[in-house]
């Protein structure tokens, strides 16, 4: 199901430093004779409306020469919360940006609804792999999980056992 590009946030609302994606998001999926397919997933904030409006969002990811994008790569990116992804050619690339023909946005049943929370500890989606947070200050206890029964068991394992 597509969805409109149109968003409750703007791209000017976000600083820039919060929309720069790192290389390590970024993996090969496939690389042929004449394009690669290649999925991107995004960090906490970013929405489709800037995808088009941020060409500088790429910029680390250019500086990285096994990451860097070329001209008519094909392109998946995934939203951090899992709930939209983006199909997507690069129409223009430089050292520094980006330019992204938008295929499609297709909305996805979100990954962050009904997640594990005890009240003290809650498993969070992150792009693509599971956390474990403190609700109280926010602190990371676990990050990278497999899966949301894994992040559970972390969840389970902060707390002293009966001996």
């Amino acid at each position: 199901m597509a969805i409109n590009l149109a968003v409750k946030v703007k791209a000017e609302d976000i600083s820039p430093s919060v929309v720069k994606v790192s290389p390590a998001s970024v993996k090969i999926q496939s690389e042929g004779m004449c394009f690669r397919e290649i999925v991107v997933h995004l960090p906490t904030g970013v929405t489709a409306a800037m995808l088009n409006e941020r060409t500088d969002m790429f910029e680390k990811v250019q500086s990285d020469v096994r990451t860097a994008l070329h001209t008519m790569d094909r392109l998946v990116i995934i939203a951090a919360d899992g709930s939209w992804l983006a199909e997507a050619w690069v129409a223009a690339a430089t050292s520094k940006t980006v330019a992204l023909s938008i295929g499609r946005i297709v909305k996805l049943e979100s990954k962050t609804a009904g997640l594990f929370s005890d009240g003290k500890y809650a498993v969070r989606y992150n792009a693509g792999s599971y956390d474990v947070e403190r609700i109280s200050d926010g602190l990371v206890i676990a990050s990278g999980l497999g899966s949301e029964g894994i992040a559970a068991q972390v969840v389970r394992a902060q707390y002293a056992k009966k001996v």
